[in-house]
């Protein structure tokens, strides 16, 4: 079993803090440029709206304070819709989710929330050079392993670009959630992420002060 010390570990949560500072950060610069093109009549209003609106909601699911039990499915399905808005792709992305659904302490839940926004933003923007395609997303539990993956049927520039697809972001949450990542090709030649994680439903099933 996971002990509730280390889930709510400070390591874990500095990096989640520090992430999360960096995407309002961006996000307000992102809504600025979005208002100066808007007003030069560059961009339609009400589309910068949908985004913004998209942007402070996909923030809200990620920024609610750590604590109690939560449907892991349930929080990931809020994050990809947001996701793909404030993406600005609309109905042209399609989010495809297959999601085992477990109830989950917060604490460990906010890590993996933070990769699904991640890789599925990194997915809209950068495999469908059509801005049409669509995004995979499973989440399975067997035994004391949770498995997050996330895959498209885009294309891949591979994981060394300037950027680099969120990578440090991912790694960083996987890793100080005693987890790892797994990055390879689909056969089609798009990209695959796989999280491996401590369970999710282990973490729920603890007791505070017991393992």
């Amino acid at each position: 079993m996971i002990r509730r010390d280390s889930i709510e570990c400070p390591c874990v949560e500095a990096v989640y803090a520090k992430e999360l500072s960096h995407r309002a950060a961006n996000a307000l610069q992102q809504a600025i440029a979005a208002v100066h093109l808007s007003k030069r009549g560059a961009v339609d209003l009400d589309d910068v709206m949908v985004r913004l609106h998209a942007t402070a909601a996909l923030h809200h699911v990620l920024g609610r304070s750590s604590g109690g039990l939560v449907n892991a499915a349930d929080e990931i399905n809020d994050v990809c819709a947001a996701s793909v808005a404030a993406a600005g792709a609309g109905d042209n992305v399609t989010i495809a989710v297959d999601l085992d659904a477990v109830l989950a302490d917060r604490a460990v839940v906010r890590p993996v929330l933070m990769m699904v926004a991640e890789l599925v933003s990194n997915a809209v923007r950068h495999a469908f050079p059509n801005n049409t395609g669509t995004v995979y997303l499973e989440m399975r539990h067997s035994g004391m392993t949770t498995f997050v993956v996330v895959e498209d049927d885009g294309v891949c520039g591979g994981w060394h670009r300037p950027g680099g697809q969120g990578g440090d972001i991912i790694d960083g949450l996987a890793r100080s959630a005693g987890g790892r990542v797994v990055r390879s090709l689909t056969p089609g030649g798009s990209s695959r992420v796989e999280v491996i994680l401590p369970s999710l439903a282990a973490a729920a099933a603890s007791p505070v002060g017991h393992a």
